[in-house]
């Protein structure tokens, strides 16, 4: 009976309970208790749908919730503020429980002065907080995608006790701390963060570009920090991790960072260990947003320096070495200032699998400073540890403008062979310098996102160089420049001012080469020493033209990559020639180009120990064509093969006058003539000469090359009046003795070179007058010899000879064969003659007669 009671006890007084709870919760304002949450925690609160839940705690459920304080919002798919149960059942609405789900937090990408995260302190408003599904976001970037936080025992004079977890790549992230709340105040705070091998790759973003582009993206960070915050809101912060890579530590990280109540910032124990024990340390400190820092590092690794490379140059694949760091930095939110010393040693850059090692040196900044993407150096030197090498530098950096450089006073002599191949390459090109001894002058580059500039100003007179088997400068020899190369979207440009190089140089030169290919070429005072440029390996000429000296204003077009020989073919300009050629030929004279087509009033063409030739006209490079006439000249040769003659694919035509013509034992003056020179065939038409007393004239003369040493010449050949002693083959003739004087008309072909009768295929008429001879020890005049002269085969005919002499007249016909024979027989009247002999000796002996 006693145990009924005492149950229906329980359930009256549960009734009474429950009847007053709903009575009370009947009486809860669902709206005025939103506003008394809005109040307590100092938010704003705006919601899709409001309900109110009696079990198994009396609270309001909200959905679709949004909540803002300040730059900090959030967006939550359901929000449930629970009261609590004794205070509500005496008639009081007391906040007990704060559970948010599904829920998106949204902080500003930097926390601002108005420190919003100090409303954790109105959280004791509640006595619990809990959050499931969070997401937390910094700007437009989610830091957590998932975590859990529950907060408990939160009251005015409570340390609440809070607990964080969160996946990440499969990996837990735990947290764990107090709040400590005093008289409603957050009076202090202690936290601790552990990671263990958290993949870094997903948060490239939040790293600095140059950083990221470091990371391969298997590297993981494992590590803890520890947060504590005091009664007058002063904190500290220490931390320590590892980035791995492949379960090797690639980097040690601790430090130390604490804040006062006045917002002064301090951090020092910092360090950051690398291998080989390398390591840089940081201390430093922030007054009102005025900061500043030193770094102090050893054995650090040269890599380290992609950090600060320009984004617009080539980036090596690898940078081998070590440095030491002492610096200073000051600055104020995105502007700083920097100076310091930087150790280089061993260093090493590799480019495509191309090395380029510097000696140790050390770079000395007065004055770094920047704002934002934008910087500039200055007051920086740079000097060598193992020599006297030096420069001075200054640069800028613009996001838009790109990259500007400039080192001056350089006085090198062993550092600027690598420090021009890392200059190379940086710019794309090859590090293929080499060379010895000292240079002075200025670099300028400029880098920019779609042009870069090389600009030098260099004095090498005293070095050695060579570059990629395109120049290879000896020393003591004079090289002086002002170049500036371009390179940008359209194509490629090179500009030239004031420069030298042995006995050659230019004023003033500019080259571009476009894209599609096409160049062009200006220059102006150019001198161009041939032979000396092709020892230095400049082929600025063709083959055919490998010294002597070019000088004079021109200028150039092409389309594509073409030879040397094309661009000539497309000259234009006033040039002067000093024996211009090769072995075998040279020019001196002044020309006048349009386009390749080559035009001279007086010009020499020396062709060496055979004579020269004044020339004037012009020639078409490009169609290899043209109208010359020779004004007179000398021409000598001993044989065939000495005699020089163009190009078989070259057209000539024009006017030879006043040559002189010497090969051994004859000389022929005054020769002119008519010519064309196409396809291996001279053709020279109304020729005259002077032979010796002789006057000679053609019609006709084909002089036709077949191969090399070997030719023909054929056509006809007149003289009259001629003296027998102007004729050495018939003056010197030992069985004759002749005299008088010659007409002769002659036709026919030559074989050279000449070889004797068999090279010989003519025809002709020969008539001497009032002539001597001498036969068989008889001397006789006569008034006139005539014959015909056929020459066919290596044999020799004299047909229809006629000799009249004293009142008589002599006939018949003479042959000479192969084995130089003579033979043939003479009348005269009724007595006959024979003729027999070997050359030279010719005898008559009459055989009777009729």
């Amino acid at each position: 009976m006693k145990r009924i009671r005492a149950l229906f006890a329980v359930l009256l007084i549960a009734a009474l309970a429950f009847g007053m709870l709903s009575y009370r919760a009947r009486q809860l304002d669902v709206q005025a208790m939103i506003e008394r949450v809005a109040d307590d925690v100092g938010v704003s609160i705006a919601s899709e749908h409001v309900s109110l839940d009696l079990l198994p705690t009396p609270g309001v459920r909200l959905r679709g919730v949004a909540m803002s304080h300040g730059d900090a919002w959030l967006l939550a798919d359901e929000v449930e503020v629970h009261a609590q149960l004794v205070p509500l059942l005496l008639g009081k609405v007391e906040l007990g429980e704060l559970r948010l789900n599904r829920v998106s937090f949204h902080l500003p990408a930097q926390l601002g002065k108005d420190k919003s995260w100090v409303v954790l302190a109105r959280l004791m408003a509640f006595r619990r907080v809990y959050i499931r599904h969070g997401r937390l976001f910094a700007g437009t970037r989610m830091w957590l995608p998932d975590f859990y936080l529950d907060v408990r025992d939160i009251g005015r004079n409570r340390d609440a006790y809070w607990e964080f977890q969160s996946m990440l790549q499969g990996r837990l992230l735990r947290a764990h701390g107090s709040l400590n709340f005093r008289q409603g105040n957050l009076a202090g705070s202690f936290g601790k963060l552990k990671c263990e091998q958290l993949l870094l790759s997903p948060y490239r973003a939040l790293f600095p570009p140059a950083l990221a582009g470091m990371l391969r993206g298997d590297e993981q960070l494992s590590g803890s920090a520890t947060f504590h915050m005091q009664r007058d809101h002063a904190w500290t912060l220490f931390g320590e991790g590892r980035i791995l890579r492949k379960d090797e530590v690639l980097l040690r990280l601790r430090g130390k960072l604490a804040s006062d109540a006045h917002g002064f910032w301090r951090w020092r124990d910092a360090f950051v260990h690398f291998d080989q024990g390398a390591v840089l340390g940081l201390e430093g400190q922030c007054r009102h947003e005025n900061c500043q820092a030193r770094l102090h590092g050893k054995r650090l690794p040269l890599a380290l320096l992609r950090l600060v490379w320009a984004r617009e140059a080539a980036m090596p694949q690898r940078i081998d070495g070590r440095m030491r760091l002492d610096a200073r930095v000051n600055w104020r939110r995105s502007h700083w200032l920097a100076a310091g010393n930087l150790r280089l040693h061993q260093p090493m850059f590799v480019f495509a699998h191309q090395a380029v090692a510097l000696p140790d040196m050390q770079l000395k900044i007065g004055r770094l400073d920047g704002h934002g993407g934008y910087w500039s150096l200055a007051e920086a030197t740079v000097q060598s540890l193992s020599s006297r090498d030096g420069m001075q530098l200054e640069a800028s950096y613009d996001p838009r403008q790109g990259l500007v450089g400039k080192a001056s006073k350089i006085d090198m002599g062993v550092a600027w062979v690598p420090l021009g191949n890392l200059l190379l390459a940086s710019l794309g090109e090859s590090p293929a310098l080499a060379g010895a001894g000292r240079i002075q002058g200025a670099v300028r580059v400029s880098q920019q996102p779609r042009r870069y500039t090389l600009a030098v100003d260099i004095d090498a007179s005293g070095a050695r160089i060579d570059y990629a088997h395109v120049i290879r400068k000896p020393a003591d020899m004079r090289a002086q420049c002002q170049f500036i190369w371009q390179r940008d979207r359209t194509g490629d440009g090179l500009e030239l001012e004031h420069c030298s190089l042995g006995d050659s140089g230019v004023d003033g030169l500019h080259w571009r080469r476009e894209r599609n290919g096409r160049q062009h070429v200006l220059a102006r005072g150019a001198v161009l020493e041939l032979a000396q440029l092709r020892q230095l390996g400049l082929n600025l000429m063709p083959a055919m033209l490998p010294s002597g000296r070019v000088s004079g204003d021109f200028n150039a077009d092409a389309p594509g990559h073409v030879d040397l020989v094309d661009w000539i073919a497309r000259l234009s300009g006033e040039l002067d020639l000093l024996g211009v050629g090769g072995e075998i030929w040279q020019l001196d004279g002044h020309l006048s180009a349009r386009r390749g087509r080559m035009e001279a009033k007086h010009l020499r063409l020396i062709l060496r120990q055979r004579g020269y030739l004044d020339l004037a006209g012009y020639y078409d490079l490009a169609k290899r064509r043209g109208a010359v006439d020779v004004l007179g000249g000398r021409l000598v040769w001993h044989r065939w093969r000495d005699l020089t003659l163009p190009p078989a694919d070259i057209t000539l035509h024009g006017r030879l006058e006043n040559v002189q013509l010497r090969w051994p034992g004859q000389d022929v003056q005054k020769f002119g003539a008519d010519y064309r020179w196409q396809a291996d065939r001279l053709l020279l038409e109304n020729a005259h000469a002077q032979w010796g007393e002789m006057e000679l004239r053609s019609r006709r003369l084909e002089l036709r090359r077949k191969s090399a040493g070997e030719g023909t010449l054929a056509g006809d050949l007149e003289g009259r009046d001629i003296p027998v002693a102007a004729v050495p083959w018939l003056a010197g003739w030992p069985g004759l003795k002749l005299q008088g004087r010659v007409h002769a008309r002659l036709a026919g072909m030559l074989h050279l070179p000449f070889t004797g009768l068999a090279a010989i295929h003519a025809e002709g008429r020969i008539a001497l007058y009032a002539g001597r001879w001498q036969l068989a020890d008889r001397h006789g005049r006569f008034r006139k010899l005539s014959l015909v002269l056929r020459v066919v085969d290596g044999k020799c005919e004299a047909d229809r000879l006629v000799i009249e002499a004293g009142g008589h007249r002599f006939t018949g016909r003479i042959q000479l064969d192969r084995q130089r024979r003579f033979s043939g027989s003479v009348r005269e009247g009724r007595r006959q003659f024979a003729v027999e002999g070997r050359w030279p000796q010719l005898r008559w002996r009459e055989v009777g007669g009729s």
